[in-house]
């Protein structure tokens, strides 16, 4: 009889062993996570300490990535970042520059548009060098809000302007944390015009596919199509999903394809069969409230901010009076849940009315673009930059994104990232993202060999921030202003009436920046009388126009700067 109490005894010390060990592997990855942390924390600290000296007048010479070649004396062939034969001649080798970094820039953007940052980012390559000791760090790199990215060790560009920071998971995570998305396309027979030589319908699938490329191992997501009637698509097809589903890399995969195999009139229930001939906005959002409800029942949600992407080039065929009705449900419900609405409407000919009314409804955006722009994957993917322009402090929280294989051959790596604010500016101002590349061996075996563990943890790390958003009427009024085809919201009560709302000053100017439209006006100050940041953009209004005076910048600096830039 004594067998039982032994076994028992046996059973509980095995337990106990294993709780230790358990413990003891929690404790060393932890340790490991937070180290890396601490780089992206010490390069975002280099990167604030830079700017802030302002020092425009000594810019040292910067390589482009598009064209500059990499020599023999500053670049060697190394096996630790993949392999690129073309440079190397070599299996398992790859030529690149570890004295310098080089910076990119994305489809339509000049190098001397981005000349200043350029030039004052330029001095991070000592930086980059002293912290790139360990050899499980891989690439280092800082991205901006005008498409500028540099990057550490210096590697050329297969393809010029094939790379846009902005809409990478690492950077939208960084600067909107964990979010649930709903992205809601209009897919009518008005669908199949021409624009920009693709239908509407293939620019909207292109559009779509961007946003989920923004989107990492911590938000969650759904599509809704819509024209007569409304439908789910989800990850094994249309009608198929009742709530969000976490962006996952599987997740992600399976929405992408349904995406790209979506056809006009997916929406109605007739799942394609027909001219998808409606266009009914109160059916899109009934079907968009129904998916966060349940969503929000089952917990399937990041518990942060949720963003509606809402997408249609026609006239809604819903009543004035359901349209009414939306425009109150969806002020409701962005009082009550934190959701914002980002409505786009394509075509020349599209009505802009309703989209604006849903938009400005719920303090979000609405953006008119034409048939003659192709820029619609670009306006819908930086729908996360509202989050970021908002924000109502700085944060020193690290994001980190799910594993991946390097398209380099460089090993799995995942990332972790930190936003760059300006914190002398109220509201602060997004410098841009920092973002370090690490192989996973070492955090993998602190998870005691267990991937499913160390993806758990990381989640865990990146879903701790949920940025607070504060602003101004006036401050959404000036940031509405500076998104490339969207309107301002005339018909709410705020601070700005309808004259002088155009002329309010960025309160986001910095004496720093080339861009700075000098003092601001005696209209501004009356527009934006009241808000906090109104008084210090005045004063860096006009000490940057002292600056100008005084140098004459940008004229000579940012020529010195372009000169130096090896295009």
């Amino acid at each position: 009889m004594r067998v039982l109490p032994l076994l028992a005894a046996a059973c509980a010390a095995l337990f106990l062993v294993a709780a230790m060990q358990t413990q003891g592997a929690d404790a060393a990855l932890k340790d490991l996570i937070e180290g890396y942390e601490s780089k992206a924390r010490s390069l975002k600290d280099e990167i604030l300490s830079l700017h802030s000296l302002c020092d425009r007048q000594t810019c040292p010479c910067t390589l482009s990535a598009c064209t500059s070649a990499l020599t023999d004396s500053t670049s060697h062939c190394t096996s630790a970042f993949g392999e690129d034969k073309p440079l190397c001649q070599m299996t398992g080798r790859r030529r690149l520059d570890f004295d310098n970094s080089v910076v990119r820039t994305a489809k339509g953007v000049t190098m001397l548009s981005v000349a200043d940052e350029a030039c004052w980012t330029s001095k991070l390559d000592p930086f980059f060098k002293a912290i790139s000791t360990e050899s499980s760090l891989k690439w280092m790199y800082f991205g901006t809000p005008s498409s500028f990215y540099r990057i550490y060790p210096g590697v050329p560009q297969q393809t010029c302007g094939s790379y846009d920071p902005r809409i990478r998971p690492w950077y939208a995570a960084a600067t909107s944390g964990a979010k649930d998305v709903v992205i809601v396309v209009d897919t009518s027979g008005s669908m199949r015009a021409l624009s920009y030589g693709k239908t509407r319908f293939k620019l909207a699938q292109e559009a779509v596919l961007a946003v989920l490329e923004t989107l990492t191992f911590v938000d969650y997501v759904a599509i809704v199509l819509f024209d007569e009637a409304a439908q789910t698509l989800g990850t094994n097809g249309l009608g198929m999903a009742t709530k969000l589903v976490p962006a996952d890399h599987a997740n992600l995969a399976a929405l992408k394809q349904q995406v790209r195999n979506a056809h006009i009139g997916d929406g109605g229930a007739r799942g394609g069969i027909g001219g998808g001939g409606g266009t009914d906005f109160a059916l899109a959002f009934a079907k968009v409230w129904e998916v966060l409800d349940a969503s929000k029942a089952s917990e399937a949600t990041a518990n942060c901010h949720t963003s509606v992407l809402f997408l249609t080039d026609g006239d809604p065929t819903s009543s004035t009076a359901s349209l009414t009705s939306l425009v109150t449900q969806v002020k409701q419900r962005a009082t009550d849940e934190k959701i914002t609405v980002f409505s786009y409407a394509l075509g020349d000919n599209a009505k802009a009315k309703w989209p604006s009314l849903i938009a400005c409804a719920s303090d979000g955006i609405f953006q008119q673009v034409s048939d003659g722009n192709d820029d619609l994957r670009g306006a819908m993917g930086g729908y996360f930059e509202y989050y970021a322009s908002l924000a109502a402090a700085a944060t020193d929280d690290v994001v980190w994104v799910q594993p991946y294989m390097d398209a380099s051959g460089a090993g799995e790596m995942t990332t972790a990232s930190i936003p760059v604010y300006d914190p002398s500016q109220n509201p602060p101002r997004l410098l841009g993202v920092v973002g370090i590349d690490v192989t996973v061996d070492q955090l993998e075996e602190a998870a005691g060999g267990d991937p499913q563990a160390l993806i758990s943890a990381l989640a865990q790390t990146s879903r701790v921030r949920c940025p607070a958003l504060n602003h101004s009427e006036c401050q959404l009024q000036s940031m509405r202003k500076h998104h490339k085809g969207s309107q301002i919201c005339y018909d709410q009560a705020d601070p700005c009436d309808s004259s002088d709302a155009r002329r309010c000053t960025d309160i986001n100017a910095s004496v720093c920046s080339p861009r700075v439209e000098g003092p601001v006006t005696q209209a501004a100050e009356s527009c934006c009388a009241g808000d906090p940041g109104i008084e210090a953009a005045r004063k860096r209004g006009n000490a940057a126009a002292a600056l100008k005076s005084a140098w004459s910048w940008p004229a000579l600096a940012m020529a010195v700067a372009v000169a130096c830039l090896q295009l």
